[in-house]
């Protein structure tokens, strides 16, 4: 097929029947070229000839005409062809271009070869020659210094690992203590001024011996002002352990209370108390008496409901969270009897007074393990039971029957005790003995005695109950 009869929509030749084959528009002769009259294409213009030195002028172009009339051909059968609006006719032959002249400067032409003249050479001084090397002249640099690795010695870095671990939790307890002492004597001295104003504004004689009684009386309300100010320090200090559902309810895995052993714990209770009991009496029969100053103070102003407040609740309480829940839980990755034995050793030399420290540290061991192994509700549950029902409602109960009261009280409580204490170490001993064993701490643990603030806190609180026990010997 033509390329003009393709682009116009023309049946190939091949399609045409015989003999009915019209002859093709440029057959021959471009000039012989049959168009029907009225439809032969007009040149607009004929193209001009140039001459060198002149722009050469584009080739002329065909109007389009009005496609010539519609024969009727057989078309093919199922062959279509849609209706052809218009036809281009061709254009004339292509004629030769003169030759163009050099020098016109048109692109893609040959151009003759220019030459130029030769650069010139230019000529350098040569390079002084270098001087011959002479180590001698070769600066020395001075040798920098390399720190060297120093050795490390892993016993002794373990102790000050120990040490630094005690004196944070030791150095912690003992600011609490300060606090708690300071807010006492804050409290004792604003209590005794407003007793005195209120004495002189009554125009009433207050003396030494009138105000002292006063203070004697309201030591609960000044007890429970110095737990208060204790607990404002601790809490914001370690909030973060303290309020969480593990330090009051134990850690996850940990054992449950059984109504069997919360009686073996309590009997071992009465024991501690049996064994001091004991030891006062021992000392009586040499004709020596152990003074206990915070007994006795807490003996005068027991009948008060406000030290009743404070030794029944509010003091278990907050010794069982200062020392068996931040001191005892911070030194516990020390080991568990480490822990124990440590928190159960401040805790008695954080009494200042001899009877009451030896019994604070027997209860403390027993605490500390139940707080160990169980929870610190149950410890706390323990200790509210030793001081409102063993050392307050029971010995006033027996209080009021008079000696005969009293006697009998420590005699059922001594045989209570011994006897408990007895089937405990029978049905139990072995076991404790296996706890004691498989909690062993380490070798060299106890080195984090030596920090600085477990020794600080151990010189102050021995000064002080030394001090509290000679002056309750010589009666002062």
């Amino acid at each position: 097929m033509n390329d003009r009869q393709q682009d116009h929509g023309q049946p190939d030749d091949e399609m045409e029947p015989e003999g009915q084959r019209q002859p093709a528009a440029g057959d021959g002769n471009p000039e012989k070229l049959q168009m029907p009259a009225g439809d032969a294409p007009q040149q607009v213009e004929q193209p001009m000839q140039w001459t060198a030195g002149e722009t050469p002028q584009p080739l002329p172009y065909l109007r389009p005409v009005n496609p010539p009339q519609s024969v009727n051909r057989p078309q093919p059968v199922g062959h279509s062809q849609p209706p052809v609006a218009g036809q281009w006719a061709p254009a004339s032959e292509p004629r030769p271009m003169p030759p163009i002249p050099s020098g016109t400067g048109r692109p893609g032409m040959r151009q003759p070869i220019q030459s130029y003249p030769p650069y010139p050479s230019q000529l350098y001084s040569p390079y002084p020659p270098y001087p011959p090397y002479s180590s001698a002249q070769r600066p020395v640099a001075p040798p920098i210094p390399v720190a060297q690795p120093v050795p490390i010695d892993p016993v002794k870095a373990r102790r000050r690992w120990l040490r630094g671990t005690v004196t944070r939790h030791a150095g912690l307890i003992f600011a609490y203590q300060g606090v708690f002492m300071g807010v006492n004597v804050l409290a004792s001295f604003v209590i005794g001024i407003i007793l005195g104003l209120s004495g002189a504004a009554g125009r009433g004689t207050l003396t030494a011996e009138s105000l002292s009684a006063a203070l004697v009386q309201l030591t609960g309300v000044i007890m429970l002002l110095t737990v208060l100010g204790g607990m404002g320090f601790i809490l914001p200090m370690r909030r973060r352990m303290i309020f969480r559902r593990d330090f009051w309810l134990g850690e996850p895995g940990h054992a449950r209370m059984k109504p069997s052993w919360l009686l073996t714990f309590i009997i071992l209770v009465m024991a501690i108390q049996t064994a001091i009991v004991l030891i006062q009496l021992g000392f009586s029969m040499f004709g020596t008496t152990l003074q206990s100053p915070t007994s006795d103070n807490i003996s005068e102003a027991s009948t008060n409901i406000w030290m009743w407040l404070y030794v029944g609740l509010a003091a278990p309480v907050a010794e069982e969270l200062v020392f068996r829940g931040v001191l005892m839980r911070g030194l516990k990755p020390l080991g568990r009897n480490f822990a124990i034995v440590t928190s159960a050793l401040m805790f008695g030399l954080f009494h200042d007074d001899v009877v009451q420290g030896l019994f604070a540290f027997g209860c403390g061991l027993l605490f500390g393990f139940v707080a160990m192994e169980y929870s610190l509700v149950w410890s706390i549950v323990l200790h509210v039971f030793n001081n409102a029902v063993l050392g307050g409602v029971l010995p006033w109960l027996a209080g009021l029957f008079g000696d005969a009261g009293d006697t009998a009280y420590t005699l059922g409580l001594l045989g209570v005790s011994i006897i408990g204490l007895i089937v405990v170490l029978v049905k139990y001993g072995g076991g404790l003995r296996a706890y004691r064993r498989v909690n062993r701490s380490a070798p060299g643990t106890y080195w984090g005695w030596t920090s600085p603030a477990f020794l600080i806190f151990v010189i102050v609180n021995v000064a002080i109950t030394i001090l509290s026990f000679v002056t309750a010997m010589m009666g002062v």
